[in-house]
């Protein structure tokens, strides 16, 4: 990888960002460096207003390009030491009210799933709350029975805290548990039982799943940022 784009990486993991955010950072700066097809310290100003111009990147969304931005930027200021003169006019993000699923809607999709890996994880991630990426790096060891929390590491903004759990998804968990007998992650890959089950994995089955029963909201059951 370009030396850069490490300095770059390593300088996020001092700051203690997220994952996510590094591995966007990283591929976006990756992307612009062969876009020019130089290294990114002998990239201009000029260059990068040319580039947010391209038709190809005015046509992403306001979101992605932020992010490419602040990648950047974050380049600039942290690495390169440089100020950083944009001239960029984003598109304005068209907001959009949220659609939920109904509390019958939920049971319904609990109740039909058949699939206790699957079953176990709609009632975990819809019981506590939980982010798909907070769902899938449960370990064993992070859930307490006699306190009925979970431990949720590396939560939204790289934070850690606890939710609590109710009786009933204890009993899921127990159940899966027994059936599946997890010494590590909670929910490991079928694959690697040393790796988590990757969100496009859950996001798959659950939209298989949803559209079964009928419904149309299926990405509401939880956040979906990892």
């Amino acid at each position: 990888m370009n030396t850069l784009i490490e300095q770059v990486k390593t300088e996020i993991a001092y700051r203690g960002y997220s994952q996510s955010t590094c591995k966007s950072y990283c591929e976006h700066l990756l992307k612009l460096s062969h876009y020019f097809n130089k290294p990114l310290d002998l990239i201009t100003d000029d260059e990068l207003n040319i580039f947010f111009k391209d038709p190809a990147i005015r046509k992403l969304s306001s979101a992605s390009q932020k992010i490419q931005i602040n990648s950047i930027w974050f380049l600039f200021k942290n690495i390169l030491h440089r100020p950083l003169n944009l001239d960029i006019a984003l598109p304005k993000a068209k907001p959009r009210a949220p659609t939920y699923l109904s509390r019958d809607d939920i049971r319904r999709l609990i109740e039909s799933c058949t699939d206790m890996r699957l079953k176990t994880l709609i009632v975990v991630c819809y019981g506590c709350g939980l982010r798909i990426g907070e769902l899938l790096r449960i370990k064993v060891q992070d859930i307490d029975g006699q306190r009925k929390t979970i431990l949720i590491e590396h939560g939204k903004g790289d934070k850690s805290r606890y939710v609590v759990v109710s009786d009933s998804v204890l009993n899921q968990l127990r159940c899966y548990w027994k059936m599946y007998h997890p010494t590590g992650w909670m929910f490991y890959s079928r694959w690697l039982m040393d790796k988590p089950m990757s969100p496009s994995s859950f996001r798959k089955a659950l939209k298989k799943h949803a559209q079964m029963c009928g419904l149309k909201h299926w990405p509401c059951l939880c956040n979906t940022s990892t």
